[in-house]
């Protein structure tokens, strides 16, 4: 793996910088408080990436998870102040943001999900599947997908879908990166 940062330092870093600058510029145009619609009510946008809109609801469902995970990692010393001081709901901005960049990257190189795919990876999940083994049924998959703060079973596969999707992208560009060790030595 090093091997592979090594021989492709400098394109790995144009790339880098590439997606920071989007971002900065990303954060600093879209990111501001509630803008007025055509009737003067307020968007139900946090921000809009690339024309692409981030949702209250899932800025809020994203700082949920995140916060829920730090209370697992902290336990009783994640305070309302520790969030604070850790800058939760920006760092959480921020990563969703990072997430349309992905995923708007994804798109240009022509990667998708396939329905296969999302259904095999919703049924790896123990929690959707009874004690034989098989699928729970419509009725309670709805109910858990309500559980876990999710509107419809098309918003939590949409999810699912993009969490897969960034796992792909992932694999691709590890797979195709490469930095040569004249590179990693100019670099240090």
């Amino acid at each position: 793996m090093l091997k592979v940062f090594r021989d492709n330092l400098k394109y790995l870093s144009w790339i880098l910088w590439g997606v920071i600058l989007v971002f900065v510029g990303f954060v600093f145009v879209d990111f501001g408080g509630a803008q007025l619609g055509p009737q003067g009510r307020p968007n139900d946008f946090a921000a809009t990436v690339g024309g692409v809109e981030i949702s209250y609801g899932e800025l809020q469902r994203a700082y949920q998870q995140t916060e829920d995970a730090y209370r697992d990692a902290y336990g009783g010393q994640f305070t309302p102040e520790l969030a604070r001081q850790l800058q939760l709901p920006l760092q959480v901005l921020e990563t969703l943001v990072q997430q349309r960049i992905l995923l708007a990257e994804a798109g240009r190189m022509g990667l998708t999900v396939s329905d296969a795919e999302l259904q095999k990876e919703l049924l790896r999940q123990p929690v959707m599947l009874d004690e034989r083994g098989s699928f729970v049924g419509t009725e309670r998959y709805q109910q858990l997908v309500r559980a876990i703060g999710y509107s419809t079973p098309e918003a939590f596969e949409e999810a699912i879908r993009t969490q897969l999707l960034l796992a792909k992208l992932n694999r691709v560009m590890a797979d195709n990166i490469v930095v040569s060790d004249s590179d990693v030595e100019r670099a240090y």
